[in-house]
């Protein structure tokens, strides 16, 4: 296994598994994905919206062919509250 930070867009990095952090008050959308209107933020929302997707710190929530990036899959892990990590 192999594990690279890297710091470019998402639908720029050709992976196996993209990982990136989600918090409690923020909708994930707006975070990581703000600005991109592919489909990748469809099933994002979709697992928010029925509460499979909180940002409770080390939630994990792993998203299959994620439309519209290049990685094969995607694992959001939840960073608990954002004024917590200041």
């Amino acid at each position: 296994m192999q594990i690279t930070l890297v710091t470019q867009p998402f639908a720029a990095l050709e992976t196996d598994a993209l990982v990136s952090y989600v918090f409690e008050e923020t909708d994930p959308v707006q975070g990581p994905y703000r600005g991109n209107r592919s489909g990748r933020r469809r099933p994002v929302a979709q697992a928010r919206k029925s509460g499979e997707l909180t940002g409770k710190m080390l939630e994990f929530t792993l998203v299959h062919t994620p439309a519209g990036l290049k990685a094969a899959r995607l694992l959001l892990v939840g960073a608990g509250k954002a004024r917590a990590m200041e």
